[in-house]
């Protein structure tokens, strides 16, 4: 999906971009799946982390020749994308693409084999995921289904986006020697399926420009000239959206849960990235805070260790702020100097500028030093 001629000059993807198909799904009910495509190189991680903010599915692709799916996993990027996809609130399901099926002769073995390496790293970051061989070239499994095969990604998404008849799809391509590709794919999350608010607005702002802002709606309906609450860190304002459109820039008046829109409002606001345009509702479950309490998984491959007093990055709905770990405890609620590799802790963080939060919903984060992933946690208080 390589947009401009500089990135297929140089066989990199280097800026997040997007673009849209509508498929039928069963019954005939239509489902619009948006794909987001992210750079995979870690020199534009940062693009990577904006495109998992926006995304509900992620869908990780590699190559089944021999040693370029070992050589990625090992010393490459696919777990460090694993794992941002993972910190992103919104991503609930994992897909895994083995690419190049056709060139080991579709072998069960091989498949298996890339399962079996795949499956301890995946399964404690994602508990279910679906894995489907496939042939880019041939285009085997992705929308045609191979004989003896069981499902097509086409299928995957389909199912999975009519629930709510949007998918989002967003992608993030690891392109380098190893070949391997991360990728992000737009189906919604889960937490606001089952509940009783999903008819009030909940938009995350999730791009600005200086006219307009894009937005994800992950529960409710937007509509023109109604009256919403804009939560940001500086605070909360009524607001009036005049305007919404597509991408591609059709009017979208009455737009529907899961979708990407670009808005504008009546008047002049700053609605930053990391802000959200809530029903009034639910503007005081939405609120901006400077400090959160938060369990966290630490890493053992970074070379940091968290302790009382350590300063981060936190990553959160497409914002990077600093934060200062001011508090460690167990989760028997015993106090820590540090928190363990491989175990659970409890920690209070103060965020430097503030950071928007939804009360309700246990939202995820990355904390990150330098160019690697520290640890990802869950906010709970």
């Amino acid at each position: 999906m390589d947009v401009n001629p500089e990135e297929r000059a140089r066989g990199k993807t280097q800026e997040l971009s997007l673009c849209s198909f509508v498929v039928a799904a069963g019954g005939g009910s239509p489902v619009k799946i948006n794909v987001l495509d992210a750079p995979g190189h870690r020199n534009y991680v940062g693009e990577m982390i904006d495109g998992s903010s926006r995304a509900d599915v992620g869908i990780l692709v590699v190559s089944a020749r021999s040693g370029e799916f070992e050589a990625g996993f090992r010393g490459g990027q696919t777990r460090e994308h694993l794992r941002l996809l993972r910190a992103s609130s919104s991503v609930g399901k994992l897909v895994v693409l083995v690419n190049k099926m056709d060139e080991v002769g579709w072998e069960s073995g091989r498949l298996a084999e890339i399962t079996r390496k795949l499956s301890k790293f995946i399964g404690g970051l994602f508990g279910e995921y679906t894995v489907i061989p496939v042939s880019g070239m041939g285009g085997d499994n992705l929308v045609k289904r191979r004989e003896g095969s069981e499902r097509t990604l086409l299928e995957e998404l389909t199912e999975y986006g009519s629930v709510s008849g949007n998918t989002n799809k967003g992608s993030n391509s690891n392109k380098g020697s190893n070949n391997n590709k991360g990728s992000n794919d737009n189906n919604n999350n889960s937490n606001y399926g089952n509940s009783n608010y999903t008819n009030q607005l909940n938009a995350l702002v999730v791009e600005r420009s200086r006219t307009s802002c894009a937005i994800k709606i992950e529960a409710g309906v937007l509509r023109t000239n109604e009256e919403y609450s804009l939560v940001s860190q500086g605070g909360t304002q009524v607001v009036v959206v005049s305007e919404v459109r597509d991408e591609e820039d059709e009017e979208a008046d009455g737009s529907l849960l899961r979708g990407v829109y670009r808005i504008r409002l009546s008047r002049a606001v700053e609605a930053a990235v990391g802000s959200r345009i809530v029903d009034g509702a639910l503007a005081e479950r939405v609120v901006s805070r400077n400090r959160i309490v938060a369990v966290i998984g630490v890493y053992g491959d970074c070379s940091k260790c968290v302790t009382v007093g350590y300063s981060g990055v936190m990553h959160m709905n497409g914002v990077s702020v600093g934060v200062k770990v001011t508090g460690i405890w167990d989760t028997g609620k015993r106090k820590r100097r540090v928190a363990p590799v491989g175990e659970k802790s409890i920690v209070r963080i103060e965020i430097k500028d503030g950071i928007v939060v939804d009360r309700r919903k246990r939202e995820r984060f990355s904390l990150r030093d330098e160019d690697a992933t520290v640890g990802i946690g869950e906010i709970i208080g």
